[in-house]
């Protein structure tokens, strides 16, 4: 499949930020609420992520402006996800929480989730405000997605198979979904729904993989070892048959173990190339994810803007011929 860039496409997709935005103000409680948070966080340069409903929806066959209120709802869910998730971790000093305090916080993060789901129910667009199963669907994978992140929070996962169920309710339930949400937008076709609802999946847990890898090698403040995680590359660690697996096992017998040795298995995982398997782990999600777009019997801008999505990820990734398996 050809991914050339249509600049001129997302121009016109970007140019629709601001009725996403406007969708979002005109049904959200007119209260502090605005000042403290829709109007200082709500992202305001246009990406792939909070798009991503959108570009969905134009890959179908759809038209943009189908989807608005679908991609108003979905910015709005990242959003509290976003501080949620720093209300967990408490690794960034800039973080929302960290200026107005943790109960407030809380209290925006709940405010959002419900504002997200208002958003749904409203919704002019025939196929989500008619469409219970697709509420419901959401609703359930919002619970997943929970889920897994208390299993994130208290549990031990130090197997291959219990992480990835972990991250496939933590991250590519809800992505699956949001890519689901924004096909049924545009096509009724099951065939098409289903490929995009599958690269909806396989990007949740590119990006999770994605994110892991950088808690370790890019990390912008605490990194995921010196919170004491078990992220995927310390699973690897602990997997992977080497003469280290033994010595990293040690190390990172509890959270508390990681956290006081951080530097130490850090080193372990570099002797063992865990970077690069982890990287090619990434790789090989993303072209699951654009063989999923392969499937549909057509090429549109919105498919290119997917492809390119992936492709720009690659990019800035070691090649792939370098790594490890």
């Amino acid at each position: 499949m050809a991914a050339m860039r249509n600049p001129a496409f997302e121009e016109r997709l970007y140019e629709l930020f601001p009725a996403i935005h406007a969708y979002i103000f005109l049904h959200s409680p007119d209260s502090i609420y605005h000042e403290r948070v829709l109007k200082p966080h709500l992202d305001t340069s246009p990406t792939l992520l909070n798009l991503l409903p959108m570009a969905a929806c134009i890959a179908a066959g759809g038209r943009a402006n189908q989807s608005i209120s679908l991609a108003a709802s979905w910015q709005v869910f990242q959003l509290g996800i976003r501080i949620l998730d720093d209300l967990q971790d408490q690794d960034r000093p800039t973080a929302l929480w960290a200026r107005i305090g943790l109960p407030e916080a809380t209290n925006y993060a709940f405010l959002l989730c419900v504002h997200c789901l208002k958003l749904l129910q409203h919704s002019p667009d025939a196929h989500l405000s008619s469409n219970s199963q697709l509420v419901q669907q959401f609703l359930d994978d919002c619970q997943t997605l929970l889920e897994g992140q208390e299993e994130d929070l208290v549990k031990r996962t130090p197997d291959f198979d219990a992480y990835w169920k972990k991250i496939e309710k933590k991250n590519a339930r809800i992505f699956e979904w949001g890519c689901r949400a924004g096909a049924q937008c545009g096509s009724d076709s099951p065939q098409i729904i289903q490929a995009l609802r599958q690269f909806g999946y396989h990007l949740g847990i590119l990006l999770q993989l994605l994110d892991d890898y950088q808690g370790i090698w890019e990390a912008n403040g605490v990194g995921d070892l010196g919170m004491g995680k078990y992220t995927y590359p310390l699973v690897f660690g602990l997997n992977h048959p080497s003469d280290h697996q033994e010595d990293i096992g040690q190390l990172a017998a509890n959270p508390a173990a990681i956290i006081k040795n951080e530097q130490q298995i850090r080193e372990l995982l570099d002797l063992i190339n865990a970077q690069n398997f982890v990287v090619w782990t990434v790789y090989q999600e993303g072209e699951k994810a654009l063989n999923c777009l392969r499937k549909l019997p057509y090429v549109n801008d919105g498919i290119r803007f997917l492809s390119d999505y992936i492709k720009q990820i690659f990019s800035h990734l070691p090649p792939k011929d370098d790594l490890l398996p």
